[in-house]
């Protein structure tokens, strides 16, 4: 699988918003066409497990295959993207919602639709090292 580093070729001054719909549209494009996404994680609400500036890789995934404790990267109503971790699902008469929650909150986020989980964090980059992130689950 290829992967794609959406700081390659800027100036390492700028850094990739994952609040900005641009970067929701063109990490979107690039796990729909089954290539993984390597970005600079810019908050902290997922510490420790991901820390401020970490770069952090998505592979595309599947709603079906979303479980309870991925690291996901979902859009919101804003078409804005949120990389959490999965805690729990609601089902209702509309379908399946997922919640989830930064490691770094106590407080859950307001359910979306499965169909807005777009990548799960497969692994991060910390000190020159890469650490997978799947088997993280809490």
């Amino acid at each position: 699988m290829e992967t794609i580093d959406l700081l390659k070729g800027q100036s390492p001054q700028i850094e990739i918003n994952p609040e900005s719909i641009d970067f929701t549209w063109r990490v979107c494009d690039e796990l729909s066409n089954n290539r993984q996404v390597e970005f600079r994680l810019g908050g902290t609400n997922m510490k420790p497990t991901i820390n401020y500036q970490e770069m952090v890789t998505l592979e595309p995934i599947l709603s079906l295959s979303v479980r309870k404790g991925d690291i996901v990267l979902h859009t919101t109503l804003r078409q804005t993207a949120v990389l959490q971790r999965v805690v729990r699902f609601i089902h209702t008469p509309e379908g399946k919602f997922v919640i989830t929650r930064g490691d770094n909150s106590r407080l859950e986020n307001p359910a979306v639709p499965i169909q807005y989980v777009i990548g799960r964090a497969t692994k991060v980059r910390r000190d020159g090292k890469e650490i997978p992130l799947i088997n993280s689950r809490r």
